[in-house]
């Protein structure tokens, strides 16, 4: 070989070292995870309910996990601290248990006496909602597509909308459909961020729901933020909700929830 060829040989495998350090290292960031900075906005609507001490430093944030690595290690029974806008504090009782024998897998997820939600695993190992019961009420609402619960591998940053039709049955004849309509819902991925309730200290990925639509009678406007951890699911939440029924219903209210203890 001659001087010239070893020279040329010398500096192609020079330019293709660094061709392969330059192409491994978005892969090394990505791996790494992404910190976002929570959008002040955003801050302050779940500071109102939560308080400042709650969300701490923002954390490198990967793509979302299967709905495994939040329940799997979840606590049966769990109790939450609840906050009002003006204040007014109560615990909540929460009770969570994977339904046995159930095809495809899900989870029975009850709230205090009044309320009772049906989550079901997809395909891609995410999470969605397909029923909720508002025992009081002796309605059971219907979800079509299920309403995302856990997006699996939504990456940090990024948004996924979708459209589900909705109907408002009689809870002991689900046929007897009572009201039915449609929600548009976008659901964001706002980055993972560790969080401080009175349960303690969770690395949590803080999910972002906007709802807008008509069911029945009613116009909907709603927003709720959840920071979920994993093996242990939502640890903190603010919801808010604007919802008219012509002139015989309003509901006007914000409140959050914060992990107190769990069981």
């Amino acid at each position: 070989m001659t001087a010239h060829h070893r020279y040329c040989l010398a500096n192609w495998t020079w330019i293709a070292a660094i061709c392969c350090l330059t192409l491994a290292t978005p892969a090394r960031s990505e791996e790494a995870g992404k910190v976002l900075t929570l959008p002040s906005a955003d801050r302050q609507e779940i500071e109102k309910l939560l308080g400042k001490g709650v969300i701490g430093d923002a954390l490198p944030a990967k793509p979302l996990p299967p709905a495994e690595a939040y329940v799997t290690g979840m606590a049966g029974r769990i109790s939450y601290l609840i906050r009002d806008e003006k204040g007014r504090t109560k615990n909540e009782a929460h009770e969570f248990a994977r339904t046995a024998g159930a095809t495809p897998e899900s989870w029975d997820y009850r709230i205090g006496k009044d309320r009772r939600a049906v989550f079901i695993k997809t395909a891609d190992g995410g999470l969605v909602t397909s029923l909720e019961y508002d025992l009081d009420k002796e309605v059971v609402s219907q979800f079509t597509p299920g309403e995302p619960l856990i997006l699996t591998g939504l990456k940090p940053g990024d948004s996924h909308r979708t459209t589900i039709h909705v109907k408002v049955a009689d809870i002991d004849d689900p046929t007897d459909v009572d009201y039915d309509g449609t929600l548009n819902v976008t659901y964001s991925y706002l980055g993972r961020y560790r969080v401080t309730v009175p349960a303690g200290s969770y690395d949590a990925d803080l999910i972002k729901w906007t709802y807008a639509g008509e069911i029945g009678p009613a116009t909907i406007k709603t927003a709720q933020y959840r920071f979920i951890a994993e093996k242990s699911g939502m640890v903190a939440m603010v919801e808010w909700r604007d919802i008219s029924a012509m002139l015989v219903y309003h509901d006007k209210s914000r409140q959050g929830k914060l992990l107190a203890a769990t069981k």
